[in-house]
């Protein structure tokens, strides 16, 4: 039986909401690192680069508003991981005996986080078997276009050092790559800061032709929804 995205978040949206209501809430600057060691990480308006705990330069791709961080180690055998906030915003950390206490509160909460991970985990290795193989210029352009949409703005805040840390790469290899991108008008880079100018040229360069678009998705806005009210 396929994992259908429309499943995916609805459920992701219910158990954000019932997760955070067992969590610790916070609010976190842009930049600052997030850890998912001891528990989940609710997402409120935020989204986050997502990296193995402690080895920043092992991408993971992003997670955006009302989604989880950390939640496959509760049923797996998964390493920690950790998130890096590209904006500010709120989260909620949830302990793992307080998520286990959730799970035994509410019944249909266990079976929707299994789900989720479920899915992510599948995401994560088909994203990260496209990716190893790619040019340092392609990884970048990649990594761009995926926050972009997770950000769901054109304009990113970011630096060379930034985008290095995140892909593991050589500054220097981070900054050829995006002076190849702007040369052929997929972007426009400033002082810490890069603009998309053409999103679905910047997913050809990087070789996701068949990526769908999550710029305002109703996946973010349904999760986003269901915490408003916390």
């Amino acid at each position: 039986m396929g994992i259908h995205l429309a499943d995916v978040t609805r459920l992701t949206a219910i158990a954000s909401a019932q997760l955070a209501a067992y969590g610790r809430h916070v609010h976190v600057k842009r930049g600052a690192l997030i850890s998912a060691f001891d528990g989940v990480v609710v997402l409120g308006n935020i989204a986050v680069s997502v990296s193995r705990e402690g080895r920043p330069g092992i991408d993971l791709g992003f997670l955006g508003p009302g989604e989880l961080l950390g939640a496959g180690r509760l049923f797996l055998e998964y390493p920690p991981v950790a998130g890096r906030a590209l904006r500010d915003g709120d989260v909620w950390f949830v302990s793992n005996e307080a998520a286990q206490r959730a799970s035994v509160e509410r019944q249909d909460l266990q079976p929707a986080l299994m789900l989720i991970v479920m899915s992510s985990c599948a995401d994560h290795f088909r994203r990260a078997a496209g990716i190893v193989q790619k040019r340092a210029d392609r990884r970048v352009a990649q990594w761009l276009w995926e926050c972009a949409n997770v950000l769901e703005t054109p304009e990113i805040k970011i630096t060379h050092d930034e985008i290095a840390k995140a892909l593991g790469l050589r500054r220097s290899s981070v900054t050829d790559g995006l002076h190849m991108i702007e040369g052929v008008r997929l972007i426009r880079s400033q002082r810490g800061r890069l603009k998309i100018l053409d999103s679905a040229g910047l997913a050809h360069y990087a070789g996701l032709d068949a990526a769908p678009e999550r710029t305002g998705s109703p996946r973010h806005a349904a999760e986003r929804s269901a915490l408003a009210a916390l």
